[in-house]
């Protein structure tokens, strides 16, 4: 039995999907602008540091040192939103290594991340599609009202961190006096 795709919430879950990892991406990159604003240094400084360093962590923490150095009023600030980054993160790590399920009537068909089906069974009702994760614990539904809160709140924190460099260069003469 096949099923019509476009019958089940499948096209809705895919576009969170990608929202979500979209503006995942977009809150990490917005990162590096708050090393350059806190230290006053160059864009191809910036570009320098940031292409030879890998990690989220490690460029938070450069990000860190640079707020501590150069603009220790912005710490806190600094430190709240970095919490935020860490956390959502870890929501993205979810999203993005999930396994898609299928529900059609009568079938269920789940996916791994790779696309691999890992299992099939009977289920009345309508089709649906879904995102689950196995954990230690077992299989972890991600609803997609939770994915596309992540994309949501990703954005947010992005402006936030965009904010919080133009604060921090609109204040920069201050905090070198």
């Amino acid at each position: 039995m096949e099923i019509d795709l476009r019958a089940t919430s499948y096209p809705s879950l895919l576009q969170a999907v990608g929202l979500a990892i979209i503006n995942c991406d977009g809150m990490e990159q917005a990162i590096p602008s708050v090393f350059r604003a806190a230290l006053g240094v160059s864009l191809d400084f910036q570009k320098a540091v940031f292409e030879t360093t890998r990690g989220l962590e490690v460029h938070l923490k450069l990000v860190g040192a640079a707020v501590q150095e150069g603009a220790p009023d912005f710490l806190e600030r600094w430190e709240a939103l970095a919490g935020e980054v860490r956390s959502s993160a870890g929501q993205r790590g979810k999203v993005a290594h999930a396994g898609l399920s299928i529900r059609g009537p009568g079938i269920v068909v789940e996916l791994d991340e790779d696309g691999t089906p890992t299992g099939v069974a009977r289920r009345a009702g309508p089709s649906t599609a879904s995102l689950s994760k196995y954990t230690k614990q077992g299989r972890e539904e991600i609803p997609e009202a939770d994915i596309r809160e992540l994309a949501e709140r990703v954005s947010r924190i992005e402006r936030e961190i965009r904010n919080l460099a133009s604060d921090i260069i609109v204040n920069r003469p201050a905090l070198l006096a």
